[in-house]
């Protein structure tokens, strides 16, 4: 079998820098195929923390909602007893309240 003539160099050369060469390309190859694989697992670890933090700051916005709610409630109550109390001590005539021991209270 006849190669054609389209090196300079020896054949022996050619060998071992195409070996050379071949040997370096997979190596490289192969380095890269790792840290795609490396990079993928973090992308998907990276992904599902994602979703959690996300479900978590949902779940806890609804929760502060259902607080403020609940506060603005108990404020409301909270005014509402005010005013009735207001209304029973400024309304009521005062009594004198007697005590058993003859104090008069």
């Amino acid at each position: 079998m006849s190669v054609p003539n389209v090196y300079q160099s020896p054949l022996r050369k050619l060998v071992k820098f195409f070996e050379k060469s071949r040997d370096d390309w997979k190596a490289k190859s192969l380095t890269h195929k790792k840290e795609n694989r490396q990079l993928k697992r973090k992308l998907c670890t990276l992904e599902i923390a994602k979703k959690r933090w996300k479900d978590e700051a949902i779940a806890l916005r609804s929760q502060v909602k259902n607080f403020e709610k609940s506060s603005k409630k108990i404020k409301s109550d909270l005014a509402i007893s005010q005013k009735k109390t207001e209304l029973i001590i400024f309304d009521s005539p005062l009594k004198e309240v007697h005590i058993p021991n003859g104090v008069v209270a």
